[in-house]
């Protein structure tokens, strides 16, 4: 772990140390596959469940003869207390969001007890990623005997109880090693667990900050995993890799970072001539100064999500030649007697007139280093279609209430912006609703307002056929990257998991990490 987890409920954030534990404790009524390839969706505490005719209504059998570490009855009511008190919550939720639709209404309209082991979710609109959502983070079910109903736990007084393999011992120890603060806190097997019992009889969590001495920790055996690291060091990876004492496992996150255009300021044209002037090696090169694991994304979505599917599309790429066409095809001013080359010494034609009088003139707006460096790379890239970059430096707030339209901040104030996304959930909709729905509450700071996209994601709310899922994700990506043009995608990280080789029963999976299947051999 890199430092000790700063909350225990599911509700009050997220963060991947304390996501770490809280999975090993709490369940949810659905659960990630951390066995299949694809992280597929399947019932864990519910035993199966339903779909009404006209996609209102959820109903789950939930499973029997199951307790609660502090020994309270796991039922329908104890199911539908925590979905009432996500709604409670959720204007203090960090992620209340996912919890809402578009327009900004619940998803849920009611939980139900049927009876002591049957819930039916009633909905305000048909949202098939439910059932994704069910299995994510902010839908694992605490006890409603140990958990405040109308606040979030208290790491230092309260204690976090679920029905989960491993128990929660209570907070972290702090101490000092090598100069550099490590917590440490356990999880305890649960004797009365109602699947499989663990092979362990305990996990013990050391947040160490500084990844050298991570390293330290797993040489010297204190540690037997180093779970998914990203910016770490390749040297040091690479040795771990070529040694037969540990196992390491590569990942891909469910993350996108892309430079945002406005689509209301820059038309489709110029956004082609934009992908294919973008030099997508420049951008990947000065991310990996600091970690050699960026790689290019080639799509609105991750290839990790549920429904990635690129197969036959046309990606844009760096094509200079083809950019500078563009342009010249439709007869942009300014481009007569201009000619289509990937000429890009000093002086050329094109980048003189974006000096002297450019094709189009744009803002671009940055919030931190990284951002302020992609700009920088863009506005040589963009001089090479005669096109001039006027750079502005703001704060996060800033961006934050731009992204939104908030305190007085509106989206037309940029034509370019930085941006990443990494997935809540393992659904294709988590990212497609968020970044190119013109409904109200939606990250949308592109303003992409395409009717037939509109059309395709809400066809695939409500479709609970999996394969007409797919092929409407399908359409919705290969419009998105062969035609929109919405934004400049950029790259993706892959991650790594270091463990010692006798370790067995560990499944790398992003969306999901248990420990209940580990043994040592």
């Amino acid at each position: 772990m890199w430092g000790p987890p700063p909350f225990i409920d599911p509700l009050d954030g997220f963060n991947t140390n304390a996501m770490a534990m809280i999975m090993q404790v709490v369940e949810g009524l659905f659960t990630i596959d951390v066995k299949s390839n694809n992280s597929a969706i399947i019932p864990h505490l519910a035993k199966n469940y339903e779909w009404s005719a006209d996609g209102l209504n959820l109903t789950c059998q939930i499973r029997k003869n199951i307790k609660f570490h502090d020994g309270t009855p796991f039922n329908a009511t104890a199911v539908k207390w925590n979905f009432d008190r996500i709604y409670r919550l959720i204007d203090w939720m960090m992620y209340g969001y996912l919890w809402l639709l578009p327009d900004g209404t619940p998803i849920i309209n009611e939980t139900q007890v049927i009876d002591d082991y049957t819930v039916k979710f009633v909905l305000n609109t048909p949202y098939v990623p439910l059932i994704s959502l069910l299995a994510s983070y902010s839908a694992y079910i605490v006890s409603p005997s140990s958990t405040p109903a109308d606040e979030f736990i208290d790491p230092d007084t309260d204690n976090l109880v679920g029905t989960g393999p491993f128990i929660y011992d209570g907070p972290p120890v702090f101490h000092n090693i090598n100069e550099s603060q490590d917590c440490n806190f356990t999880l305890s097997v649960n004797p009365r667990y109602w699947g499989a019992k663990p092979k362990i009889d305990k996990i013990v969590f050391h947040g160490i900050e500084d990844f050298t001495d991570r390293i330290e920790a797993m040489y010297s055996g204190k540690v037997d995993i180093l779970c998914r690291e990203i910016l770490a060091n390749q040297t040091a990876i690479e040795m771990f890799r070529e040694n037969s004492s540990f196992t390491v496992t590569d990942g891909l996150l469910p993350y996108i970072a892309w430079i945002v255009m406005n689509n209301k300021l820059i038309n489709t044209t110029m956004r082609m001539a934009i992908s294919y002037a973008s030099n997508y090696s420049s951008f990947i090169d000065y991310f990996n100064r600091y970690d050699e694991r960026i790689i290019r994304a080639k799509s609105s979505l991750p290839e990790s999500i549920l429904y990635y599917n690129t197969t036959g599309i046309d990606i844009p790429y760096y094509n200079l030649t083809l950019a500078r066409q563009t342009l010249i095809n439709v007869g942009w001013p300014g481009t007569e007697g201009l000619t289509a080359n990937d000429n890009i010494s000093a002086g050329n034609e094109w980048a003189i007139i974006a000096l002297t009088t450019p094709l189009a003139t744009y803002n671009y707006t940055s919030w931190c280093l990284s951002s302020y460096s992609i700009g920088v790379i863009l506005t040589e890239n963009l001089k090479q279609i005669g096109v001039k970059i006027e750079m502005e430096n703001i704060s996060y707030f800033e961006f934050v209430a731009m992204v939104y339209e908030k305190a007085g901040y509106h989206r037309n104030m940029f034509g370019f912006l930085y941006n990443y996304w990494v997935a809540d959930y393992n659904d294709a909709s988590n990212f497609i609703d968020l970044f190119f729905t013109n409904k109200m509450i939606a990250e949308n700071a592109g303003q992409v307002n395409d009717t037939l996209i509109q059309k395709w994601m809400e066809d695939a709310l409500i479709e609970t056929n999996p394969t007409a899922r797919a092929r409407l994700y399908y359409q919705i990506q290969k419009r998105l990257i062969e035609e929109i043009y919405p934004h400049i995608w950029l790259y993706t990280i892959t991650y790594t998991t270091i463990q010692v080789s006798n370790l067995k029963g560990w499944y790398p999976n992003w969306y999901r990490i248990e420990f209940k299947h580990v043994e040592f051999t």
